[in-house]
């Protein structure tokens, strides 16, 4: 008899720690989760659209300089073609060099401003990002680029627009 209410009672106390395992799994370990739109978020950032902005001025001016560079390279071909002088073909061959190697220089500092750009964009978003979900309680905030990362999620998961909100008025300085 004593065996069994034992067996009972260790029975019960398995069962009730059981179930409360199961009730504190299913409710305490829920993390707070939402996604973005990678690319909305990038694309609609303000300091992404200022960066452009500069980035664009200095490619004009470097292709206004190579424009230059180019049209006095016309001329010096004409030059040559009507002369067919010795003097006229080494200025000539001088000036295409320079301006190959000025065409050269400025697509690699263009490349390395864009890269700098890029790079300095997407550290300023992480870090608002990292801002917002804690000051929001989300455990995580998944990324939905279309690279397999995120294949699915539920639009109401979707904190795309409220992110993009938040991250530009920390960029003007309004929180």
């Amino acid at each position: 008899m004593k065996k069994g209410v034992i067996i009972f009672i260790v029975a019960q106390f398995i069962l009730l720690a059981s179930i409360g395992t199961i009730v504190v799994l299913r409710t305490g370990n829920q993390n707070k989760t939402a996604y973005i739109e990678v690319a909305a978020v990038y694309d609609a950032f303000k300091m992404k659209k200022e960066l452009e902005g500069k980035f664009s001025k200095v490619e004009m001016f470097r292709k206004s300089i190579l424009d230059s560079l180019e049209l006095n390279l016309q001329l010096l071909n004409n030059e040559y073609q009507i002369t067919k002088s010795e003097n006229a073909k080494n200025v000539l061959i001088k000036k295409k060099q320079e301006y190959l190697s000025t065409k050269q220089k400025f697509e690699e500092d263009n490349a390395a401003v864009s890269q700098q750009y890029t790079d300095q964009i997407f550290k300023q978003l992480n870090l608002y990002i990292t801002e917002y979900g804690k000051e929001h309680g989300y455990s995580y905030i998944f990324g939905a680029e279309g690279s397999g990362s995120l294949m699915y999620a539920n639009d109401s998961e979707n904190i795309t627009a409220d992110i993009t909100t938040f991250i530009n008025e920390k960029y003007k300085g309004v929180n």
